[in-house]
């Protein structure tokens, strides 16, 4: 399951003001962070050996 929540303006990475920002520095805040974690689910799929040339 995925879920997404938008952080640019409350969490942002780099803090400037609308005036003194460059392009660069607004392209910072435009991001998408993933975390992965832990779930009650369990894995029942068979591993499949890759072959190595």
């Amino acid at each position: 399951r995925l879920e997404y929540q938008w952080f640019g303006k409350t969490r942002p990475i780099h803090n400037c003001d609308e005036v003194t920002c460059t392009p660069a520095m607004h392209q910072l805040n435009r991001r998408t962070e993933l975390r992965v974690g832990k779930t009650s689910y369990g894995y029942t799929g068979r591993q499949k050996k890759v072959d190595t040339m």
